[in-house]
């Protein structure tokens, strides 16, 4: 089994248990994101190459974040997820034209580490 479908496979599971945990069959999963029972049953069983859209579709129909579907070995870097989020509430507070100067000076800065490090 590759590494893809081994990654497939255990997304599939969690994919899997938070359904039932919320007490659904694949067939009210399906209904939800508009795919067939069999389309469920090969993305819980790692069969499916499905896209990022039809995953995003599973997140909202189980009302789960991708982190929640995410196997631990995909999802690791906590730290970075934490700082990102920081980063991100932070921006939030800023007008548009404040945002616009942070990315300007965020993407003018990683340029810079990209360089040196390179």
């Amino acid at each position: 089994m590759s590494a893809i479908s081994k990654d497939h496979q255990a997304v599939g599971l969690e994919i899997a248990k938070l359904r039932e945990q919320q007490g659904l069959s694949q067939i009210d999963l399906a209904t939800d994101i508009g795919v067939s029972k069999n389309t469920i049953g090969a993305m819980e069983r790692g069969e499916s190459d499905f896209s990022i859209g039809k995953f995003i579709s599973v997140c909202e129909a189980l009302q789960a974040s991708p982190n929640d579907l995410l196997p631990d070995r995909l999802s690791r870097n906590d730290t970075l997820s934490s700082d990102m989020q920081k980063l991100q509430d932070r921006l939030e507070k800023l007008s548009p034209y404040q945002r616009a100067q942070c990315m300007m000076m965020f993407s003018a800065m990683l340029d810079g580490v990209t360089n040196i490090l390179s």
